[in-house]
This record gives C-alpha cells, sequence and structure tokens, in this order.
C-alpha cells in the first residue's frame, strides 16, 4: 500500500466517524419524538462542534492530497467527492442543531398527535441518511443509486404533513404558532434527506458515474 492509499484509508476513517456522529443525533432525536424526552441543546452544540472540526480537518487533508500527490481517475474522484460528501455531513449535524432547538422549546406543551405528525418523515429522513452512509462504505453505486429513490418518499410526506397542517390552521384546530414549528421541524427532516441524497450522489460518481445536480 502507498503513501497515496494510506491518506484514503485515513480520510475514509474520518468521514464514517462524521457519519456515525450525524447518524447517532437523528437517533436522538426520534427518540425525543417518540417518548417526548427533553434534549440536551448542550449535547447537539457539541456534537455539532466535533462535526465541524472534522469537517475542516477532511477539507485541509484532501487538499494537501491534491497538491501533494495530484491524483488522476479514480483517486482524484474519491478525493473531489470526499470534500462534498463532508459538506452536506455537516450540514446534516446543522439541521439537527435546529430540529433540537425547536422540540427544546415545544416538549412541554406540544400534543401528542403532532409529534407523530413528524415521526414518519424523521423515520425516513435517518433511513436515507443511514441508506446513503451505508453505499459509501460499500463503495457500491447500486446502494447509493436506491438513496435517491428513498429520498422522493420523503418530499412526498413532507407536502402531506404541509397539507394537514394547513388544514388544522384553517379549521382553528390548534395554536397557528406550534403548527407552523411543526411544519419547519418537517421542512428540517426533509432537507437532512435531500443531504443524504447528495451524499449517495457523490458515491455515484466517486465510483465512476457522472456528476448529478445536488440539492442545496
Amino acid at each position: 500500500m502507498n503513501r497515496l492509499d494510506n491518506k484514503l484509508l485515513d480520510l475514509n476513517t474520518t468521514m464514517l466517524e462524521m457519519s456515525r456522529l450525524v447518524e447517532r443525533a437523528i437517533e436522538e432525536l426520534l427518540k425525543a419524538i417518540k417518548e417526548e424526552e427533553d434534549i440536551s441543546l448542550e449535547h447537539f452544540n457539541s456534537v455539532y462542534e466535533e462535526l465541524d472540526s472534522l469537517d475542516k480537518q477532511v477539507q485541509n487533508t484532501c487538499l494537501r492530497m491534491l497538491l501533494e500527490f495530484q491524483p488522476v481517475a479514480g483517486d482524484f474522484r474519491k478525493i473531489s467527492s470526499a470534500l462534498k460528501m463532508v459538506t452536506d455531513i455537516n450540514r446534516i449535524g446543522n439541521q439537527c442543531i435546529n430540529i433540537a432547538r425547536i422540540i427544546a422549546e415545544m416538549n412541554p406543551v406540544v400534543e401528542k398527535d403532532l409529534y407523530l405528525e413528524i415521526f414518519n418523515i424523521a423515520t425516513y429522513s435517518k433511513d436515507v441518511v443511514k441508506s446513503a452512509i451505508y453505499s459509501f462504505i460499500k463503495n457500491s453505486y447500486e446502494d447509493a443509486e436506491e438513496v435517491t429513490k428513498k429520498d422522493d418518499s420523503v418530499d412526498e410526506e413532507f407536502m402531506n404533513i404541509k397539507n394537514r397542517m394547513i388544514k388544522r390552521i384553517q379549521n382553528g384546530d390548534l395554536d397557528a404558532s406550534m403548527i407552523v414549528d411543526i411544519i419547519i421541524i418537517a421542512k428540517y427532516f426533509e432537507r437532512i434527506a435531500d443531504h443524504g441524497s447528495n451524499i449517495a450522489k457523490w458515491v455515484k460518481y466517486s465510483t465512476g458515474g457522472t456528476i448529478e445536480n445536488s440539492n442545496n
């Protein structure tokens, strides 16, 4: 194994560490939603600080590898894809903090059925991210291809939630501000799935596919 191969192995290890951090963060959000548990914003902020530090580490490593080794073909694809993927992993962490902040404020007063409204989209989003990470670990174009199909289900579920919540506002069922919070949380979970889909697209590129448009 040459020096570049060793650097690529170290790069993958760091990216897997980042991936596990965001996966655990999503699982903690799901548990808070399902069991109506209190959320520790201090914990989520700590996780994001660690993510941000690892993000910078990966970016610096990638740039040094590009300058030092001037890789071509497959190695260049892996390094350039890593630069893109860590940005999406970092943004997933950022969305998790946004969700945690809203839930922390809502928790004492939110009604059970409102939590159930976002449980499905939270579960779907977690599945997209987990599948994207799995495709990265396996370096599998086929597994990455399946992720983009799952993302479509998340988009559809968001629209369903939005329409149901708008109808409840119109009917005067619940406090409008609380319903708006639910829509915002659902939107954040949709964005998490979008970033998971982006990761899968870069896995496809790193394994020989073409560059696809990413979700912003």
